[in-house]
């Protein structure tokens, strides 16, 4: 999800006795990050979320905005609060392009499902009219995004994933092979 940094997901295989580096991970919050500098280069975000957004904006060469940024990007934050989602909803009608992370509504926790990403943004949505666009899955940009910088090709690539909506979707758009695990939110 966009809240971790590519090493914290690294760690986070590596945790799990799965090989990784964060050179081989490629996050939602990456390929937002790459999205937008690809759009305007200068550009200036309004962003709700948490650290992994935030680093792959900086790392991208783009400014943080508030209420008269060029995009307002929304990815998972925990930490959410009635002034930020005011704020975002200020900047997209003041012009800003709305973008989100990812369309999850839930997200599996430790505690059950959780509102994720998309419940976020739908509030933004509800509040302004605008339709985001999403970036990560199942979008295509994503996946086209993350097979450039990983190097690798269709053929070889195998899509991974406990959501069927979203993962497995992702990678049946992308054309790739994929695999569904039931430990998340998707269940028998």
């Amino acid at each position: 999800n966009s809240s971790r940094t590519p090493k914290q997901v690294a760690d986070k295989l590596m945790s799990f006795d799965i090989p990784a580096s964060e050179e081989q991970v490629f996050t939602t919050s990456m390929a937002t990050a790459q999205h937008i500098a690809q759009e305007k280069k200068d550009a200036s975000v309004y962003v709700i979320g948490e650290e992994g957004i935030r680093q792959a904006i900086e790392e991208n060469g783009l400014s943080f905005g508030e209420e008269n940024a060029d995009f307002v990007v929304v990815g998972i934050d925990r930490g959410i609060t009635y002034e930020k989602l005011a704020t975002g909803c200020l900047a997209i009608r003041n012009g800003a392009r709305f973008i989100s992370t990812n369309g999850d509504v839930a997200i599996p926790t430790e505690r059950g499902l959780l509102p994720g990403n998309g419940s976020l943004t739908s509030v933004l949505t509800v509040s302004t009219g605008v339709e985001p666009v999403f970036i990560g899955k199942p979008e295509s940009i994503i996946m086209e995004q993350a097979m450039r910088v990983l190097g690798t090709d269709i053929s070889e690539t195998l899509m991974v994933g406990d959501n069927y909506a979203t993962d497995i979707m992702a990678g049946i758009n992308a054309g790739m092979d994929t695999l569904l695990v039931h430990t998340g939110v998707t269940k028998r």
